[in-house]
């Protein structure tokens, strides 16, 4: 039998990912001169560099590595959900029939957290938090990441409860092995990750070998880390509940001291009230309204000169178009914690930097695809 790969129904993630990232440097020992073969340019570039540590992984680069793969240990914590009174009872290489399964009342349907992704994962099968494991690749049980159900409840609010996705995957054939299994739901859109869900998924999926050696030109750990994560792809992979808290301090004044708020002979769009300008630039990609406040020094110091503004503005944006940057507890049915944040424009610009959050609105979406698909499926 071979190995087995489950995915997190919700963000279509494997919980293996930090461990395949810290075995990295097998992962290059034994792709590296099989990559440059492959490719005829960079096997010429090769050739024509003389380095006697070309086979190998810089310090820095592997110190970046490390660092990840530690900063995601715990993204092998997972949630089992489904009819354990049932599993009890089912072997390994049973299968019970989709409309058994289904006919367990939502009171049977529970949700076990604190499992770990541990000994038996590639037999397809979660520990349990106290002793035994789970089945979880096909059965009565489905595996979603901790970090993923507070995220798909918050997207749907709270219309996709666990029971309702335990009975999506049931109903689609998780019970008998009949549908998508362990590769996560059939129809759901898991976006950017969707190619890359294969038994042996890719730790840097967007990086060749000799791509990720290259970085040690970057000089910087954290210059390597984010580029692993953003270039290289390895967000996808990440813990999705990071919100990036740390350094919370007011954002330098991009006011201009010199230009008053109005002007007499100002263009007729910088007398608008400051309310329309906020319905305008909220209606938009944070980039239109950088845009709209680099028009001019007036504009700039209309849309952006106060902290309080700022503020005002960059929670108003995230409450409309990026709700999965606001804080948020990490319980089955979380709250928000907005009131964490001090400065919320500097918040906000580490959002847009954060791998982590970049994951967390990739998944938001996914929850929300779950929830049409759960709708077209009757359930």
């Amino acid at each position: 039998m071979g190995k087995v790969t489950v995915f997190c129904v919700i963000s279509g993630c494997t919980p293996e990912s930090a461990n395949n990232l810290s075995g990295y440097t097998d992962y290059y020992a034994d792709n590296y001169e099989d990559e440059l073969d492959e490719d005829a340019e960079a096997n010429q570039l090769d050739r024509d560099e003389e380095d006697d540590s070309e086979g190998k992984l810089g310090p820095l680069v592997s110190q970046a590595i490390r660092e990840l793969a530690d900063d995601d240990e715990d993204v092998n914590d997972v949630t089992v959900i489904g009819d354990f009174a049932k599993a009890s009872q089912q072997d390994t290489g049973g299968r019970i029939p989709k409309d058994e399964a289904l006919k367990a009342p939502d009171s049977a349907i529970t949700a076990r957290r604190h499992c770990k992704a541990g000994g038996d994962w590639e037999f397809g099968s979660v520990d349990a938090p106290e002793k035994g494991d789970y089945l979880v690749s096909f059965g009565v049980l489905i595996m979603v990441e901790d970090f993923a159900l507070p995220i798909l409840y918050l997207a749907t609010r709270g219309r996709m409860t666990p029971q309702r996705l335990w009975r999506l995957a049931m109903n689609q054939g998780h019970s008998d092995f009949s549908g998508a299994g362990s590769s996560g739901l059939d129809d759901v859109d898991y976006g950017e990750i969707n190619d890359e869900r294969e038994q042996f998924p890719l730790p840097i999926p967007n990086m060749k070998c000799r791509e990720v050696k290259a970085l040690e030109e970057l000089g910087d750990v954290q210059a390597i880390k984010d580029a692993i994560a953003h270039r290289g792809g390895y967000w996808m992979w990440m813990r999705a509940d990071r919100f990036p808290l740390d350094g919370e301090q007011s954002a330098p004044s991009v006011a201009s001291p010199d230009v008053p708020p109005s002007v007499p002979n100002a263009p007729t769009i910088e007398k608008l009230p400051l309310e329309l300008f906020h319905m305008i630039v909220l209606s938009g990609p944070i980039t239109s309204l950088l845009a709209l406040a680099s028009t001019s020094r007036t504009m700039r110091s209309i849309l952006l000169g106060s902290e309080a503004n700022r503020n005002t503005l960059a929670t108003a944006w995230i409450a409309r178009n990026a709700p999965w940057f606001t804080p948020a507890t990490s319980d089955l049915e979380p709250e928000y914690e907005m009131h964490k944040v001090q400065d919320a424009w500097a918040y906000l610009q580490r959002c847009c930097r954060s791998a982590s959050m970049r994951n967390r609105a990739r998944i938001w979406k996914v929850a929300e695809s779950i929830e049409d698909v759960a709708e077209q499926n009757g359930v």
